[in-house]
């Protein structure tokens, strides 16, 4: 086999410059980039690929009111299984408000990016961490297949977070949230005043309010293997070891909370 990753090829700087403050569509694909967005005051777009010989290559295109960034491997070593591949970096300096819509997926790298203003965004990673944080928007969506998703000071209508194999953490983050693990834990800090669907195969639900007095929604909750605790006053309930039944003031919004293999736990942010 020939060993095209393992440190053997020479590193690359592969930089590009769009002159442009903001679009309706921006998309990123990689494959084995570690990809961050910083947000710069400048009105243009600065894209920096550190690479190697051989390597990711980067690609640029503006069509429609829409950019498209590029750092894929080339086609002939896409087919090459090597374990030994080095650490590529995609960097993208935007304006805050550069463009309606994101979507960013990488195959194997994480993804980092703060401080942006959105109308919808999706990211995607294969194996990789997401780190989002303050966001403004309408939807966000953020996945990853073996990797943890973590997020804070979120405004958003939507949030969404799903992981095969890591842990989604969360704190200060508004509108309804989606969260689903299949082999980690869920975690979030939330004012409760939002709708609440978070489901964990193989992991335990940590939930923490921060105006546990103010909760005003209705509560299902169940576990297949572990138990279902809480320390917030619930007057009516049908609760057992492994399910709880319950509803908080006039029961305005909608907590499903499920795990099979993990305990489910609400609590006061104390």
């Amino acid at each position: 086999m020939v060993r095209f990753f393992g440190g053997n090829g020479k590193p690359i700087v592969e930089e590009n410059t769009v002159e442009i403050a903001r679009i309706e569509e921006l998309e990123v694909q990689a494959d084995i980039e570690n990809i961050q967005f910083i947000v710069h005051e400048k009105k243009k777009v600065e894209i920096k690929l550190e690479t190697f010989e051989k390597g990711p290559e980067l690609q640029v295109n503006m069509m429609n009111n829409r950019l498209e960034i590029n750092a894929g491997l080339p086609r002939e070593i896409k087919t090459i299984i090597n374990w030994k591949v080095p650490n590529c970096k995609l960097e993208i300096k935007i304006p805050v408000e550069f463009a309606v819509h994101y979507t960013v997926v990488t195959s194997t790298g994480s993804i980092k990016a703060k401080n942006l203003l959105f109308e919808t965004m999706t990211m995607k990673t294969g194996a990789g961490s997401i780190t989002a944080e303050n966001f403004h928007g309408r939807e966000l969506i953020l996945k990853s297949g073996a990797g943890s998703i973590k997020v804070e000071n979120i405004d958003t209508e939507v949030l969404e977070t799903d992981t095969g194999a890591g842990s989604v953490i969360g704190k200060i983050c508004s509108g309804k949230i989606i969260a689903k693990s299949g082999a980690g834990s869920i975690r979030f800090t939330v004012s409760g005043e939002q709708d609440l669907e978070m489901n964990a195969g193989a992991g335990s639900i940590y939930t923490y309010f921060t105006n546990p007095k103010n909760v005003n929604a209705t509560v299902h909750t169940s576990t297949g293997i572990g138990t279902v605790k809480t320390n917030l006053p619930h007057p009516s309930s049908e609760q057992k070891s492994s399910n709880l039944s319950t509803t908080f003031g006039d029961g305005k919004y909608n907590y499903e909370l499920k795990s099979g293999v993990g305990s489910v736990y609400l609590y006061a942010d104390e």
